[in-house]
């Protein structure tokens, strides 16, 4: 309680000396820096006790349920996953893209979680350019065999 009552005190002392500055400097010229200089000073003094944070308490694990912190654990995982699994079709795609000379403006990857908790892909969906497209179906039917999944051509609009 007592470091809000000091950083009040102190925005207050702020607020009147940034005010006795701003009254004495002259209203153009240089008073336009002096008024831009004492809102900083202003906005610096109201921000300091967020500067003095070190950090954000962390959780405290250890009095969670132990079936709470495996389904956390579990959450993450599949999370992590996931997004491995999404890295790595783009890498596939856009080897096979760059393979024909050709560019996906963006690739979309579905994936779920089957009962027995893998992850399984249910759609590819690749962006290209309108030229593109006759290339990109070629590439398509190459990644179903490849990936054994859907892949869907788009063109961006």
């Amino acid at each position: 309680m007592n470091e809000i009552r000091a950083w009040s005190a102190a925005v207050c002392m702020a607020s009147l000396g940034c005010s006795a500055i701003r009254l004495l400097a002259p209203k153009v010229g240089s008073g336009k820096l002096f008024s831009l200089i004492t809102a900083s000073f202003f906005l610096c003094a109201l921000a300091l006790p967020l500067l003095n944070m070190t950090s954000t308490p962390e959780l405290e694990v250890d009095l969670l349920p132990s079936d709470v912190v495996a389904g956390l654990l579990e959450q993450r995982v599949t999370e992590q996953l996931t997004v491995q699994v999404e890295a790595a079709v783009c890498a596939v795609v856009d080897e096979a893209m760059a393979a024909r000379n050709i560019a996906a403006k963006k690739v979309e990857v579905i994936t779920d979680t089957s009962e027995s908790g893998g992850i399984y892909m249910k759609r590819i969906t690749i962006y290209v350019d309108k030229q593109s497209v006759p290339i990109a179906a070629v590439v398509r039917e190459v990644l179903e065999k490849q990936l054994e999944t859907t892949v869907v051509i788009k063109t961006e609009e």
